[in-house]
């Protein structure tokens, strides 16, 4: 199988974000795994705030991904990164004054910290305020650069870069640990490689482009419509995480959360698709032909890695957590909640090709609209059913409201723009996606009762030959397109 040699644009950008997301699952894990639940939790706070990257996608970056695509002059590109550079880091300054009064005041100090010190002279609260906004400081900056990168058609030396970059931070992590074991450690490994991520990137994107010392552009107007739209977006992907923070132990907390980011690993992946098709139907968003071909082909090559990544989670992970004794050295009790939320990502990732289309054409008013409204009906469902050891309840009000948030996109979709969306994209996409479900569950079924009995390490090894299966077909499905 040709893995290796992708050809598409949206393969090279998913052979990177696949190592990418390699880091966010080490990250992750050995956080987990070397801290105890409890002081997992203290990475919620983080996690929330990452929210913000999204803002910065759906506005600053898209526009700049969009513009940087459409100049010619390398001197107005230059006029263009550094008006926004600039403004990122006056908004940088103030995002961490802001964690450092305000956050550290409504969230750590109300939530988690209760008095705790670290270094015998700094209060953890402050700490983690100051920590957890330069990670995402730097975690937006960083993504600026990136997105220079997509801009200035430098797909390939941007994959190579963040491949070079996702193999440091994990060294420096693992360094980190070795030597200590604590939230401490593994919050400054995080942001030690940040900062080396960010050095490697800025060293790169000098050599391509030379920057002058003085610019001088017109600030761009941006519809107020897409920064509603953004926020809603960040309230309506953490509002779980906000309502379990304030009633739930710490350890419930940590593992519902330990679910949460492990399952984003897709969504990562999910990444290169949006920022394939975002530019592709912005070029050809009068031809419903040539849209509604693109937007077809994404979904059937996306969907066919997830119907595979969903139904070995639903199958097998009590198997793999009792095989590999994972249970022994992380806490895994609640696996009902990790398949739960497994759902949940499915439709939040299938959920990108949509949004991707409602950017392109500034569609973005109703979207915005139904976001806020389950948000609404949200909040008095969190309040009766969330109570303390339940976090279940959460994960499944949760999926219901993404799976309503989906299918309430696609009828508006259908609705407005029908010769794209049409009803018989809609049963496709339904249709396909049972169809592959059940068949790979078939086929999983049908391995598992052949070769598990036989050899656990032949079941894991065809299991692992199958993904690169669905892997290789959804790329060849890109490649003809």
């Amino acid at each position: 199988m040709n893995i290796i040699f992708f050809q598409s644009k949206v393969a090279k950008m998913f052979l990177s974000n696949l190592v990418f997301a390699i880091f966010n699952f080490s990250l992750i894990f050995l956080s987990y795994f070397f801290l105890k639940t409890a002081d997992f939790s203290y990475l919620t706070g983080l996690f929330i705030l990452e929210g913000l990257l999204i803002f910065f996608d759906l506005t600053i970056y898209n526009y700049v991904i969009d513009k940087l695509a459409k100049l010619k002059k390398n001197y107005a590109k230059q006029h263009l990164i550094y008006f926004f550079f600039k403004k990122i880091l006056i908004f940088s300054i103030v995002f961490l004054l802001f964690n450092l009064v305000f956050i550290k005041f409504f969230y750590w100090d109300k939530i988690i910290i209760k008095e705790i010190y670290i270094f015998n002279y700094i209060n953890l609260s402050i700490f983690l305020s100051l920590i957890t906004a330069l990670i995402v400081i730097f975690r937006i900056l960083i993504n600026y650069l990136k997105i220079i990168f997509i801009g200035l058609i430098k797909h390939e030396l941007f994959a190579k870069v963040q491949i070079a970059s996702s193999v440091i931070k994990i060294l420096i992590l693992l360094f980190f640990l070795v030597i200590s074991r604590t939230i401490e450690s593994v919050l400054f490994s995080y942001f030690f490689g940040l900062v080396v991520e960010f050095l490697l990137l800025l060293s790169f994107l000098t050599k391509i482009i030379k920057f002058k010392n003085k610019f001088n552009i017109n600030p761009p107007k941006f519809p107020k419509s897409i920064i509603f739209f953004a926020i809603s977006i960040i309230l309506f992907f953490n509002v779980d995480r906000v309502f379990l923070s304030y009633n739930s132990t710490l350890s419930e907390n940590g593992q519902y959360n330990f679910y949460r980011v492990i399952l984003f690993g897709f969504f990562i992946l999910s990444n290169s698709y949006y920022y394939s098709l975002l530019p592709d139907i912005s070029k050809f968003y009068n031809i419903n032909k040539i849209i509604h071909n693109k937007i077809y082909i994404n979904f059937k090559s996306l969907n066919i890695i997830l119907t595979f990544l969903m139904s070995a989670i639903f199958l097998f992970t009590e198997i793999i957590v009792k095989d590999f004794k994972i249970s022994d050295f992380l806490e895994m009790d609640k696996i009902v909640i990790f398949k739960i939320l497994a759902i949940q990502t499915y439709f939040v990732i299938i959920g990108t090709i949509l949004y991707s289309f409602q950017v392109s054409l500034v569609f973005i008013k109703i979207p915005t609209f139904i976001n806020f409204f389950l948000l609404i009906i949200s909040v008095p469902l969190f309040f009766i059913f969330n109570k303390s050891e339940n976090a279940t309840n959460i994960a499944i009000i949760y999926l219901f409201l993404n799976i309503g948030w989906f299918f309430i996109n696609l009828f508006f979709l259908n609705k407005y723009f029908g010769k794209i969306f049409s009803k018989k994209l809609i049963i496709y996409f339904i249709k396909s996606s049972f169809q592959n479900f059940f068949i790979i569950l078939f086929l999983m079924l049908i391995l598992y009762y052949l070769i598990y009995g036989l050899s656990k390490l032949l079941f894991y090894l065809f299991l692992f030959l199958c993904f690169l299966y669905c892997l290789n077909l959804s790329q060849q499905i890109l490649n003809k397109k």
